[in-house]
């Protein structure tokens, strides 16, 4: 009985030390977005599979166009937007907007009929986002913020040009 018990626990330790060894794939190191050392670990890079879209900050439409954009401190940073998984025509899994390199989640799943007209694809209807966050705790002076979208599976994800904010 003892033999046998020994035979089960040196297979088992075997196993585990075969699996171990095993080589697995490495990420991609992260876009370059500026991210401060210290970021959390981020799935492998996609390769322009997303489609994404800042529609507004604050009350300010096409923000890209009209950087930096300036935001008092005592309010939020609220911002709206859409993003789709282009490659897989569906919508992305998660959306987050990264400030100076630090991820924050956004509301995604919103109303966004326009998209699934554009895309021709009414499963893309609820691909919009929004996010708030307050700027006092951003704190004062320039941020650079972008938008990442990741696939349903959260394997990949793209992030968006940066948008420069300016808080005063």
């Amino acid at each position: 009985m003892k033999t046998v018990r020994l035979f089960a626990i040196l297979l088992a330790a075997f196993v585990c030390l075969s699996a171990c060894d095993e080589k697995t794939d490495t990420p991609a190191p992260p876009v370059e977005n500026g991210a401060a050392s210290g970021a959390p670990a981020q799935p492998p890079a996609s390769r322009g599979t997303f489609a994404v879209a800042v529609d507004r900050i604050g009350d300010i439409p096409n923000p890209a166009e009209k950087q930096p954009i300036q935001i008092k401190i005592d309010q939020n940073l609220d911002m709206s937007g859409w993003a789709v998984d282009e490659g897989a025509q569906s919508l992305a899994g998660t959306v987050d907007v990264v400030i100076d390199g630090k991820p924050f989640p956004a509301v995604y799943g919103s109303d966004r009929p326009d998209v699934a007209a554009h895309f021709k694809n009414p499963e893309l209807g609820k691909s919009g986002y929004t996010f708030s966050v307050a700027a006092r705790g951003l704190g004062p002076g320039k941020h650079v913020l972008t938008v990442r979208p990741m696939t349903a599976d959260k394997t990949k994800y793209s992030e968006s040009n940066p948008i420069t904010i300016e808080i005063r």
